[in-house]
């Protein structure tokens, strides 16, 4: 009986607004975590797919493709993300191969350059489309639950 009485006189002492108990201090350093002069932190999210033996298809995939439909070229779409163009066209033709579907195709002549095939296309729109709710909902979810204000990674960041 005892222990009940300590805990309701606990609970009506909190209730009191007479009560001068100071609530404790989530911050108890006093320093505000998020000064105005504090760098802005930059969410990124490495999210890919993958089966047993490796790689399915992820977010630099997705830019490969997004670039290639950009400028119509293989070369120039390794060579903006800093690639070599065998390793660009590896990448292409591993995940052709896993997922069973031609992602590019070749333009006219040898030097001609490549478009994206409509399967290829829609994989990469999906996919960006999926990627950019992911992000939305992280950066969502860390506003409500980080002391920072984070903003989301662009190729400019």
């Amino acid at each position: 009986m005892e222990t009940k009485t300590k805990i309701s006189a606990r609970k009506n002492a909190a209730d009191d607004p007479k009560n001068t108990t100071k609530p404790l201090n989530p911050n108890p350093t006093g320093v505000d975590p998020t000064p105005s002069s504090a760098p802005q932190p930059i969410l990124r999210l490495h999210v890919w797919l993958e089966l047993a033996n490796g790689h399915f298809f992820g977010l630099g995939r997705a830019q490969l493709l997004q670039r290639i439909q950009q400028h119509g070229s293989l070369s120039k779409a390794a060579e903006e993300m800093r690639m070599s163009y065998r390793a660009a066209w590896g990448k292409i033709k591993s995940t052709e191969e896993i997922m069973g579907v031609r992602l590019v195709e070749k333009v006219g002549g040898n030097k001609s350059g490549f478009r994206l095939t409509e399967e290829g296309r829609r994989i990469m729109e999906q996919f960006l489309d999926w990627y950019a709710d992911v992000e939305k909902k992280a950066l969502k979810s860390a506003q409500k639950r980080l002391p920072w204000e984070l903003r989301r990674f662009t190729a400019s960041s």
